[in-house]
Formats: C-alpha cells, sequence, structure tokens
C-alpha cells in the first residue's frame, strides 16, 4: 500500500511503504543498545526471488495519512528493553512526521531476540 496522492501545484506525488521503511529501519538502527531488526532468516532469499513479503522486521500500514508501523528488534545484552523500546518509538515518530508529513499514529516494539557480545 502507498500514501494517498498528495497533490501539489506541480502534481502529485505518493510515498511508497517500501521509503517508509527505510526510514523506520535507519531510526531503529540508531538508537543506542538495538542492534538491528529482527528478520526472518530467508527474507533475503525472499526478497531476491520478487517476493513481496514482510520478512523484514517492519510491518507498515498507511490509511488517510496516518501511518501505523510495527517493528521486531534485537537488544545488546545489558541495555534496558523498556528504555531501548520507547527510544525506538520515539525516533521513528520523529523521523516518519520530519520526513514525510505523515501522522504516526501507533507504533507497537517486539523486542525478539537479545544479542549477546560473544555471538
Amino acid at each position: 500500500m502507498e500514501t494517498e496522492k498528495e497533490k501539489t501545484s506541480y502534481g502529485e506525488f505518493k510515498i511508497a511503504d517500501e521509503a517508509i521503511e527505510v526510514i523506520v529501519d535507519l531510526a531503529i538502527k540508531s538508537v543506542k543498545g538495538v542492534v538491528d531488526l529482527h528478520r526472518n532468516p530467508f527474507s533475503n532469499i525472499i526478497h531476491r526471488l520478487g517476493i513481496k513479503s514482510n520478512t523484514g522486521g517492519i510491518k507498515i500500514s498507511v490509511n488517510n495519512n496516518e501511518v501505523t508501523i510495527e517493528a521486531r528488534i534485537i537488544v545488546e545484552f545489558g541495555y534496558n528493553i523498556p528504555e531501548a523500546a520507547y527510544a525506538v518509538q520515539q525516533n521513528i515518530k520523529k523521523s516518519i512526521e520530519n520526513t514525510t508529513s505523515l501522522t504516526v499514529k501507533n507504533i507497537k516494539i517486539f523486542v525478539d531476540h537479545i544479542h549477546f557480545s560473544n555471538e
């Protein structure tokens, strides 16, 4: 799904979900204590085959220029999980709203794994 068409004096534009996913991905990875997204181990293969599937750890839904986001993350051992998840939510909201002018309606964060330095 894409955002609704925005009209300007020059024409119209849409923001693809994939573009929003990139913004979310960068916002997540910039939070201290968050290692990465928790991805399906087959996500690279599925992506290369051209199959559109939510295997990358981020799910985006846009309705009436409001964005709902679900993200699955990996947190570094030793970091406070609720604080890391809250920081991710804040960073996603700020990044999406500043970059796209869309309104973030809801952000669900799932901490799926803890990373140990020796892994």
